[in-house]
């Protein structure tokens, strides 16, 4: 499960994201980018779940924007792809998302996942002004306190939140629960001028051929900048938290199942 934050702002989209992969036991195979730029620099995508099936998915997409020529076309014609499920998504759970800016509406996040999961349908393309964590949407509230506070500083502090809850890959049904977010963070900026990536964290600890380890933050500046970071505790409880375990999930269908 890759770590993602995007936050959209007036003129741009801010994208947040580690770099492991690993495999069913959470041991890491490597660390790589997941943030791919779309043809022109119209925007990014990135993708949540199996890499192989997410690579195929992202060449899919990048050639509808490359053969649409611009952002809202090439995202009309991604719907119709949608609603066909004419993807090649292999057959397992994705989450897709989309970092742009639309010729009519300015900077957007689209977003969709292959299955039904989460509370939330497969095959529907969901547009946000606001961003997303891990397939949550920021309200309003929430997406002007991170850009207040300084999304480039409060996130790497979500992020290590998230790197402290355990989590299963959504590719592997009944996989055991792991540190699934690691590597480093990187930060990606789209605005009209283009996309910019840049790596601003690297967790040292992490090794190719281990486990990612659930350590203390190691993410530097603990002293006056993070008063941002501590202002948004309430914010982290409310986006860092993954789709619900296999635990969680049991638990909610026993309390279903005593009130039917």
């Amino acid at each position: 499960m890759t770590g993602f934050i995007s936050v959209v702002s007036a003129d741009r989209v801010d994208v947040f994201s580690d770099t492991a992969t690993y495999d069913e036991d959470g041991i890491v195979l490597a660390f790589t980018s997941k943030i791919r730029p779309l043809p022109g620099g119209r925007g990014v995508i990135f993708t949540r779940g199996m890499v192989d099936a997410g690579g195929d998915v992202e060449e899919a997409i990048a050639d509808i924007f490359a053969v649409a020529g611009g952002v809202d076309l090439a995202i009309t014609d991604l719907k119709r792809q949608l609603a066909l499920r004419n993807l090649p998504f292999g057959g397992v759970p994705l989450d897709v998302s989309i970092a742009a800016i639309s010729e009519r509406d300015g900077p957007r996040v689209y977003t969709f996942q292959t299955a039904d999961y989460g509370g939330r349908l497969g095959w529907f393309l969901r547009e946000s002004t606001t961003g997303f964590s891990n397939g949550v949407e920021h309200s309003t509230a929430d997406r002007d306190l991170l850009v207040r506070a300084g999304v480039t500083i409060v996130a790497p502090f979500l992020m290590e939140e998230m790197r402290k809850t355990p989590g299963a890959s959504i590719s592997f049904e009944g996989a055991d629960e792991h540190a699934v977010i690691g590597g480093s963070i990187e930060h990606t900026a789209v605005t009209v001028a283009g996309v910019n990536t840049r790596t601003i964290h690297n967790w040292t600890t992490d090794r190719v051929g281990e486990n990612l380890i659930l350590a203390p933050s190691e993410v530097p500046g603990h002293g006056s900048a993070w008063l941002a970071g501590a202002r948004a505790l309430s914010l982290a409880n409310r986006l860092t938290k993954p789709s619900m375990s296999r635990q969680q999930r049991r638990a909610a269908e026993r309390q279903n199942r005593r009130a039917a």
